[in-house]
This record gives C-alpha cells, structure tokens and sequence, in this order.
C-alpha cells in the first residue's frame, strides 16, 4: 500500500463528516425535485473500531492480573506444600540416672535426652549436643562444654537418635543444689537442614532439677523450636 493510500485512510478517519460546499460533480448530481440521502459519516465507522481496540486492550490488561494471581496461588500452594512435609525434630524423653542427686554415691550422674524426626522428610546436617549449668538462673546464651557441637548426621522421618553426657559433682555441689542455693540445669539443641528447601531449623530443651520431688521439670526458657 503506497503513501497515498495511507493517506487517504488517515483522512477517512479525521476528516470532517460535514458536507462540502462545493457541488457534486455534473454526473453525481441528482435533480431538484428528488430527494437525496445524507451523505455517511466515516467518524461512526473509525469509533467502533476505536472502541473494539480499547476493549481488546482492557481484556488482555485483566487477564494479565489474572493470570499472575494464579501464578502466585500456585506458587504459595507449593510452598505450603513444602513446608508441609519439611522434617520436624522435637524432644522425645529425658533419661537421667541416678534421678535424685542423693543417690548419687560417686559423685556422677549420666543424662540422655533423645530426639525423633516427626516430619516428611530427612533431617541432614543433624546436631545435637547436651550441656549443663550449676546456677542461680538458666542463664540467656548457654554455651556447650567446650562449644562442641557433635557430628553431622542424617535422620530420616520416623527415626529416633540420642546424645549423653556425663557429670561428676562434689558432695558441697549436691548440698548446695539439695538446699536451693543453686539449680542443676541440663540443656540441648539440635540443628538440622531440609533436604530439599536447604533451609535451616533448630530446637532447643531444657530441664531443671527440683529437690523437694526428685525429679526434672521444663525450664520456662529455651525450650522452642523454629
């Protein structure tokens, strides 16, 4: 199609529907005494056309938002779905033999705490080392004897694994904890990796030792899990 062409269909568009002035030609003349139709308005053509644009402009603007909606919904639903089956290790049990610090004839005592993997998947990069504070209070960032954090192990849904500790305390040790003077705690935390996300989680227990029953009971602190 040559510039003129273009031209000549710009010009449909924007010219001004309103007759000319000038006479028809001679032979698209019609007599006086017949009447004539008005001529058509190209502007009505060129507005449908504009609307019939606009319209299609605006669906395909909605079904773009629409479209990523969904791709977000799905995406969170996958996510949820993750997390769903991500590994979950908690405390199982606390073993501590002997449980009362009187029965202690040595001067040692031995502690166990094991955990299991409750989740969907295996736990990677599992470590798990206990530790042990004689004090007034639990304290804010208990630290492992010697910041040993044991080996790196995989535990796998459904599975139960254990770490141990033992201790030895002297007679003046166990009357002060006897007498309330200071508080036994025992401590642990274990940190894993999922499999498939690579994000990292931990848990952490405590227990403390109450005299008056000869027994363990759960610290009010550090006892969370992410």
């Amino acid at each position: 199609m040559g510039q003129d062409d273009d031209a000549y269909i710009n010009d449909d568009c924007d010219r001004d529907p309103t007759p000319s002035d000038k006479p028809y030609p001679p032979h698209a003349q019609t007599p006086t005494n017949q009447q004539t139709d008005p001529p058509k308005n190209p502007r009505k053509k060129c507005n449908w056309n504009r609307i019939f644009s606009g319209t299609v402009a605006l669906f395909t603007i909605v079904l773009a938002v629409v479209s990523w909606y969904q791709w977000r919904a799905m995406r969170d639903q996958l996510d949820a779905m993750k997390d769903a089956e991500r590994p979950w290790v908690g405390i199982a049990k606390l073993e501590i033999t002997p449980i009362s610090l009187k029965d202690i004839g040595d001067g040692k005592l031995s502690a166990r705490i094991y955990i299991t993997n409750a989740g969907g998947r295996p736990a990677s990069n599992l470590q798990f080392p206990l530790g042990w504070v004689i004090a007034g209070s639990f304290p804010q960032d208990p630290a492992f004897p010697g910041e040993k954090r044991g080996n790196r192990a995989l535990l796998v849904p459904g599975a139960t694994t254990w770490s141990s500790l033992n201790l030895g305390f002297t007679q003046d040790t166990i009357r002060e904890i006897e007498g309330g003077k200071v508080t036994f705690y025992i401590f642990a935390k274990a940190t894993y990796q999922d499999t498939i996300t690579e994000r990292i989680y931990w848990t952490t227990t405590c227990y403390y030792y109450v005299p008056e029953h000869t027994s363990y009971l759960n610290c009010e602190e550090y006892n969370d899990a992410t």
